[in-house]
């Protein structure tokens, strides 16, 4: 088993060059401007810029195409924005963005840290004080084949069978095969279910990813309270002593939640709340004991462990829980931006799309 820490020695002292844009590597929650010791992409150096509460971490640099880059290239810048990324987790909750995204200049940037506000805000709610490891899970396929054969008597007659009898038994080869698949896939998802079920009792922020290797069974995004690594590492040994003779694990981290923020820029905050309170139901105003009232309902309609057979799925509550969160952070604001929060729940707040922008106007 192994853990991939990350060690870093980033560079400083470079005076940036010409250049034609700002590249973006996240959002932290800080309203000043200053320079950080690091060497960006592109040579520049590492600098916030503020808009109201939060900041975005950028350097400036010559607009690129990052699609046309060798792939060593894009390997090295795509490495310094790591690199960033994982030296301000040590001091800030940060909420990524994606790798190669520039702006032209710095009244686009001004514009995207006003429309992305309540996106960063909700984010920010999810991830504060933790940080994602990627959980890598193989095994030696061939050797799970062997023990199932070991284990089914009459899957191996009919192995034996078709190989006495050769191209007579096209069709039971292709049965015995089918067979084997099947309890593969059957160990795999066993496996699968029984390590989420212990990652489950400490941590229930957990996201599925694509499996990387050809003898990966599993991808998993954990998102860890920056104070529980050493809850992690105990847990990955444990498992890794449970499974020794069968799996391999391999645990990365900690790294920025990218599985768990997602920071749509394409769309502002009045189209934030307008389809956040389209998936919870809600007329152009409500109050907050309506709003709880129909995410309670969505909720337990649509979730998996109690909807009835075919209501809901993974993706449809997490939709459900994501709007709510939306809604739930835009409210606060409504009552921040009025300067006397409200612990009402009978209290009325409007999703008309100019009540939204005037909340989110960031001084």
């Amino acid at each position: 088993m192994d853990h991939a820490s990350n060690e870093i020695v980033l560079e400083s002292g470079v005076t940036p060059g010409k250049t034609t844009g700002t590249y973006l590597y996240c959002l932290i929650e800080e309203a000043v401007q200053k320079q950080l010791p690091f060497e960006g992409i592109g040579g520049g150096r590492v600098y916030t810029v503020p808009e109201g509460d939060i900041s975005a971490v950028v350097s400036d640099t010559e607009i690129m195409n990052f699609d046309r880059f060798e792939k060593n290239e894009l390997l090295r810048h795509g490495v310094r924005h790591q690199q960033i990324l994982e030296a301000l987790l040590k001091k800030y909750d940060v909420v990524p963005f994606s790798f190669g995204m520039i702006v032209p200049g710095k009244e686009e940037l001004n514009k995207l840290l006003k429309d992305v506000y309540l996106q960063f805000k909700v984010a920010l709610q999810r991830i504060r004080g933790k940080v994602e490891f990627a959980i890598q899970i193989a095994w030696d396929e061939q050797k799970v084949i062997e023990e199932i054969l070991k284990n089914d008597r009459e899957l191996v007659q009919m192995r034996d069978q078709a190989a006495l009898q050769g191209a007579k038994t096209a069709g039971l080869r292709l049965e015995v095969g089918k067979r084997i698949f099947g309890e593969v896939e059957k160990q795999r998802k066993k496996y699968l279910e029984d390590i989420k079920a212990v990652f489950r009792e400490s941590w229930h922020d957990m996201q599925a990813g694509k499996l990387l290797e050809k003898d990966m069974i599993g991808n998993l995004a954990l998102l860890v309270g920056k104070d529980e690594e050493p809850l992690l590492d105990a847990t990955m040994h444990e498992l890794g002593a449970r499974y020794a003779a069968t799996l391999k694990f391999k645990y990365i981290g900690p790294m920025a939640p990218y599985s768990f923020v997602a920071m749509n820029i394409s769309i502002g905050n009045a189209e934030l709340i307008a389809n956040a309170r389209k998936i919870l139901g809600l007329d152009e105003s409500a109050n907050f004991s309506q709003i709880k009232k129909n995410y309670y309902q969505l909720a337990r309609h649509y979730h998996p462990d109690v909807a009835m057979e075919g209501n809901g799925d993974g993706e449809e509550i997490r939709a459900i829980v994501e709007a709510y969160r939306i809604v739930e952070e835009y409210c606060r604001s409504c009552d921040t931006a009025e300067g006397s929060p409200c612990d009402s729940q009978q209290k009325v707040y409007s999703f008309r799309p100019e009540d939204v922008q005037k909340v989110f106007l960031i001084r």
